[in-house]
């Protein structure tokens, strides 16, 4: 069961230079206050007559003088600085603390859109390990946080932020997927600017972000949470030596006692890097079945435990948040019955959740509040499973629009094939249109299963990404060329191919249209 962290895990906060300007505004204030007292009494304390003392004569008088020249700038220096930090710092850091508590996106742009109303489970202890290894400045280290497809490291990170709010701390996240230079991985650079980037709306002057952003670093109360180290210059226009990229960059990170945690699929890089590693362990069954029970919306209903259970072994999914999300969502809205049980191992499992997933995705059960009929649907999963097959080709969850169209000069290994099947299954938009592909993308948006970009789209999953494929992999692989390019270019195969082949033979031919060899 979920086992919440009750307790705020220690962390070394350095606040003495803003006590010191406190004390300093506060000792100006009381001064002024003390002066305008005197000033309407027009008499002076008899223990405190500060006048006599220095307005005797010489040389007592110059050298009062003197003493208060020297304190009266720096402490009407730490009165600004102290305005500063009541009229700025605090609410800026409170205002980020609340809007990260309301939406995890925030803090972690990578999480699915709606993370926010998903309960994480079964990681406290790991996030609790991770904020002991960063809490003091003088020994902490870039760390590592490794795992497979749909092992749950991005809501791994989830969690770690809240934990991080709790302690008071600022966590900002940042996505490595889109850096496709060397000189762009820069782990300070790129959480500084995004940070400054989400509190500009608080903000009311020029340089006001730098301030906040210096002052919550001198404090050490800055995490940086980056996803997607595998991703790295992954769409770089020119080849680099990414091993010797990323070394670099967490070398200067460590230099730079940069608090900083980054989540990575298994990488030969990662092998290099002076950084710990953790790995990502399944969830014990218990916290599984609970991970499961979080997903319920409507607390009043019955549970099904018994067949939770049988799915959660039968599709060995105890190490995948994602497919016990799924099947949470199932459940809620009474299609888990419909999963027929089996007996040809996991896989055959997996794949039956995910049919019926897709079913209730375009019946409407799920997302219900999208109000898109469900021939859209329909027509949209169609649109993103042939964009996902020309991924999985590509080893890239990013898939451009001008791909599938074959207008992006690239490799046209499988996407006429891809194009044709496509062109069958669609009932309304035509693939060859821009907008009606546009519309598609915009509804897989909606539905949770790309994020929208200019160009094209990115898979918020692997798992999602390697199922969506796998319905056109048998118009794909009527090119041979198709799995040459996959396994032979951009250090494939991918894993979502992997795992899209190993989906593919558990369909039983569902996707092979008659008259096709």
């Amino acid at each position: 069961m979920d086992q919440r962290t009750n307790h705020r895990v220690g962390w070394r906060y350095h606040r003495r230079l803003r006590w010191a300007i406190q004390l300093g505004a506060l000792a100006l204030l009381a001064w002024t206050a003390y002066s305008l007292v005197l000033l309407v009494l027009d008499r002076e304390p008899h223990l405190l007559r500060l006048s006599q003392w220095c307005g005797g004569g010489q040389p007592r008088a110059y050298y009062c003088g003197q003493v208060q020249d020297f304190v009266k700038g720096p402490l009407v220096l730490a009165l600004g600085l102290a305005i500063f930090l009541v009229g700025r710092y605090f609410w800026v850091r409170h205002w980020y603390h609340a809007s990260a508590l309301r939406n995890r996106q925030l803090v972690v742009p990578t999480a699915e859109r709606d993370i926010s109303s998903i309960r994480i489970v079964g990681r406290d202890e790991l996030c609790d390990l991770i904020i002991q290894r960063l809490r003091d400045r003088r020994t902490r280290r870039p760390l590592v946080l490794v795992g497979g497809i749909g092992t749950g490291k991005t809501a791994t990170l989830v969690r770690l932020a809240e934990l991080l709010t709790d302690t008071r701390i600022v966590p900002i996240g940042v996505d490595l997927r889109g850096v496709d230079t060397p000189e762009a991985l820069d782990f300070h650079r790129l959480a500084r600017d995004r940070f400054q980037r989400t509190i500009d709306t608080q903000l009311h002057a020029e340089g006001e972000a730098d301030k906040v952003w210096r002052q919550l670093w001198v404090e050490n109360r800055v995490v940086v949470i980056a996803d997607g180290l595998e991703e790295v210059l992954a769409d770089a226009q020119q080849p680099y030596d990414r091993d010797s990229v990323l070394r670099q960059a967490i070398r200067t990170a460590v230099e730079e006692r940069l608090p900083l945690v980054i989540a990575s699929r298994p990488d030969d890089p990662l092998r290099g890097l002076d950084a710990l590693i953790l790995q990502l362990e399944p969830l014990a069954e218990g916290a599984a079945l609970e991970y499961v029970r979080a997903q319920r919306r409507q607390p009043g209903r019955g549970y099904r435990w018994d067949r939770v259970t049988a799915l959660v072994r039968e599709a060995d999914v105890a190490d995948s948040p994602f497919y016990l999300r799924l099947i949470g969502q199932l459940h809620e809205v009474d299609r888990l019955d419909r999963v027929e049980s089996c007996d040809r191992g996991r896989s055959a499992a997996r794949w039956r959740l995910l049919e019926e997933w897709c079913d209730a995705l375009i019946a409407g059960d799920l997302y219900e509040d999208y109000g898109v009929p469900q021939t859209e649907r329909g027509d949209a999963i169609e649109v993103l499973s042939a964009l996902a097959c020309i991924g999985l080709r590509n080893n890239r969850l990013r898939v451009r629009t001008a791909e599938l169209a074959g207008d992006a000069g690239g490799p046209d290994a499988g996407r006429r094939w891809i194009m044709q099947e496509l062109r069958a299954r669609l009932h309304k938009l035509d693939p060859g249109n821009p907008q009606d592909v546009g519309l598609a993308e915009t509804t897989g948006g909606e539905l949770n299963l790309v994020v929208k970009h200019q160009d094209g789209v990115r898979f918020v999953h692997g798992v999602v990404q390697a199922y969506l494929g796998a319905r056109y992999l048998t118009a794909a692989l009527r090119d041979d060329g198709f799995l040459d390019h996959a396994f032979g270019h951009n250090d494939g195969p991918g894993r979502e191919l992997l795992a899209a082949l190993t989906l593919y033979a558990q369909s039983d031919g569902r996707f092979e249209r008659p008259g096709r060899a």
